[in-house]
């Protein structure tokens, strides 16, 4: 391809075709599917992005859409010079006869949009390498951010539009396979194995986000490894992105859950003979666990995305843990609150492309230690409230221990929110600090669903 002759894609007979549409036919409902598959920019020429401009602000002020209402806002808005007056308006309406392949018109508009999308963003990273010459990561992780969004865009689909006969029947056949399982002793959704929790969650499903938050040493990066553990135990596998904890340090904690023996023992090597010799014999029985933990530093939601396509493949990963929200690497925005929303909405995106359940792992504010008493509301997640909304379930940790030291390390866990069931707070979950159980050493059969 000659770079100085090339002419970006595009189809200037699709693109009129497709205003045509829009123009001839008083259909609200093409209208709507058109609009909802097709933005201004995806147009080449830029008469038809402001002539659609013009028919995207009627609809959404519900007003009727023609050659007339179109000429009118168009030159209300200054525009109607740009595009050829009203005789260019007059030609785009004998484009076609009728509205009826207006899907495959979108379609070659969409396409030819993300070729020239796509380019556009290889020849920018290409131009920021050269002109500037930094971290090649930093601009990979951008090349994989800018790949997904038109991965996301490209992907055909209905537009979200169920309608009620499809929903009823995809319905009863999923509450009578529940049932089922339900009636065989198997498992439904993903245990946390904390046998407290999950009579009250019913387990984590596939697609949710569940944000597992707390102030520093309430047991947080705990509850994670546990569920991880408890998973493993059972052959589900499970990837824990570790963003503030190192690789083997997190296997200590996993170790421990398995002997026993008290992680800061073994991080100072004051282990007895017995001790050590209990610790080998683990670390053999448990090497072939399904468990995948990811340490690199300053990862990106690409990153992590990349990393559970990595391990869904390798291992049929069922579950992603992510400690914490806080350092996962976020993309340029005007404040924090605006960077903890887009990692917010990225992570909830992977939970829906990969029907796993991402939780996630939050610190809480400091206003939090000036309420008394000290429980956490989920105002309290720290940054962004866009945490709070793309979660599915919300679950606080608290600690009385750690305010008054005449009490048991005991847990109180509140489930604070569930999109699709109560919550509930749970009081006086067991707490060994000393290995990091949560909950009773729980064995495969004893999981309540």
């Amino acid at each position: 391809m000659d770079d100085n002759h090339y002419v970006p894609r595009n189809n200037p007979d699709a693109e009129r075709a497709l205003l045509c549409c829009c123009l001839i036919d008083p259909d609200e409902a093409i209208l709507s599917k058109i609009i909802r598959q097709i933005s201004p920019e995806y147009f080449y020429d830029r008469r038809h992005i402001l002539i659609f401009e013009a028919i995207q602000k009627l609809f959404e002020a519900g007003k009727s859409i023609d050659v007339i209402t179109v000429s009118e806002a168009l030159d209300a808005a200054g525009n109607l010079d740009a595009v050829g007056h009203d005789s260019y308006l007059a030609g785009i309406t004998t484009a076609v006869a009728t509205s009826t392949h207006f899907n495959s018109f979108a379609g070659i508009v969409k396409d030819n949009y993300l070729h020239r999308k796509a380019i556009k963003n290889l020849e920018g990273i290409k131009s920021s390498i050269i002109k500037d010459g930094k971290n090649p990561k930093e601009y990979l992780s951008q090349a994989i951010d800018d790949i997904i969004i038109l991965k996301q865009l490209s992907q055909e689909d209905d537009g979200g539009i169920h309608l009620a006969k499809e929903l009823s029947e995809k319905t009863a056949t999923e509450i009578l396979e529940r049932v089922d399982l339900y009636r065989a002793g198997k498992r439904i959704g993903i245990p946390s194995g904390v046998m407290e929790l999950d009579r009250v969650i019913g387990g984590f499903r596939p697609g949710q986000v569940i944000v597992i938050a707390g102030r520093p040493s309430f047991g947080k990066t705990d509850l994670g490894i546990n569920i991880i553990v408890n998973n493993a135990i059972i052959g589900l596998p499970s990837i824990f992105v570790s963003l503030e904890t190192l690789a083997l340090d997190v296997w200590i904690r996993v170790l421990s859950l398995f002997t026993n023996i008290y992680r800061g023992k073994q991080l100072d090597g004051k282990l007895s003979d017995f001790e050590l010799k209990m610790i080998q014999q683990e670390s053999d029985k448990i090497k072939e666990l399904p468990i995948t933990i990811v340490d690199t530093p300053s990862m990106s939601v690409a990153d992590i995305r990349a990393v559970t396509q990595e391990a869904q493949h390798r291992i049929g990963a069922k579950l992603l843990v992510v400690d914490y929200i806080g350092l996962v690497k976020p993309t340029k925005s005007d404040t924090r609150e605006q960077e903890i929303a887009k990692i917010s909405a990225g992570l909830k995106s992977i939970a829906r492309e990969f029907l796993i359940p991402v939780i996630v792992i939050s610190q809480l504010s400091r206003a939090v230690d000036r309420r008394s008493p000290p429980r956490p509301l989920l105002s309290d997640l720290r940054d962004s409230g866009a945490i709070e909304q793309d979660a599915d379930v919300v679950i606080f940790l608290y600690r009385p221990s750690y305010y008054d030291k005449s009490k048991s390390d005991n847990l109180d866990i509140d489930v604070a929110k569930q999109r699709t069931g109560a919550t509930e707070l749970i009081m006086g979950v067991p707490y060994d600090r000393g290995i990091g159980r949560i909950g009773g050493k729980i064995e495969p059969e004893e999981i309540p669903f």
